[in-house]
């Protein structure tokens, strides 16, 4: 079963799921999504540079929304593929829902016991990145979490996104030490409401499979290519890159 506390009991309870608190057990390393949830990465933007100017600071903070503490506890058990969806689906649509990004949730779990490592969403816009994917933030607190690069010094786990992963992504998936993935939504939903997934190999789940990584598709896919459709439908930022240079250039 999938064991949380304080999170959306409705839109798990259409999945067949329940919320019980939970005892924790396995990673040394506490999950802790307290104060600002930030994960430092690269360079910083300024949050309001004047258009003209350029720095080059030394770190960059993504942090998640305000909401994120009330919907991922420190302690989150989900054994089956289901409510490991579920749980992903529902950080894609609270996302979407409270105009804090895009409509992409991950989460990364111990395929064995189920704890959750880490989860995240798509913060693109709010973030002024375009590397701050649902997959790409969830794979880094997942390191920072464990304290560690590589997740297969967990042992396995498995990363499950509400979309199948994009061609950034999909690159960042071999490198992160997982040892499965788990999709929702396809390539084409993706693309179906305007989202550029870039190349991608068109073998790239036998790919993944050859490196050691298995791969499952269409868990509860319809949920998760709804969450896309709402986003479009209200007007969401479809923020692909090059939309400014082609607006300048057919300007």
């Amino acid at each position: 079963m999938l064991r949380h506390s304080a999170m959306g009991r409705a839109a798990l309870g259409a999945a067949g799921l329940c919320a019980n608190p939970a005892d924790r057990r396995g990673l040394d390393h506490p999950l802790s999504y307290t104060l600002d949830v930030t994960v430092l990465l690269f360079a910083k933007h300024p949050a309001s540079q004047p258009r003209g100017t350029m720095t080059r600071p030394r770190s960059a903070t993504i942090a998640l929304p305000d909401w994120w503490d009330d919907a991922v506890p420190a302690e989150v058990v989900a054994n089956s593929p289901e409510e490991r969806m579920a749980f992903a689906i529902e950080l894609a649509d609270r996302n979407t829902a409270s105009g804090t990004g895009g409509p992409f949730g991950a989460a990364i779990f111990e395929t064995g016991s189920g704890k959750l490592v880490a989860a995240g969403v798509n913060v693109v816009v709010a973030a002024s990145m375009a590397i701050a994917h649902a997959e790409m933030v969830a794979m880094a607190l997942a390191g920072v979490t464990i304290g560690h690069h590589d997740l297969a010094t967990l042992g396995e786990t498995e990363l499950v996104a509400t979309t199948e992963p994009c061609a950034m992504c999909l690159g960042a998936v071999g490198w992160s030490g997982v040892t499965s993935l788990m999709c929702g939504a396809r390539d084409e939903d993706a693309r179906a409401v305007g989202f550029d997934e870039g190349a991608k190999p068109p073998e790239w789940v036998a790919d993944l499979a050859a490196a050691g990584i298995s791969v499952t598709r269409d868990v509860m896919r319809t949920s998760a290519a709804a969450v896309l459709i709402r986003y479009a439908e209200s007007g969401g930022v479809i923020y692909n890159g090059r939309a400014a240079l082609e607006a300048r250039e057919e300007g």
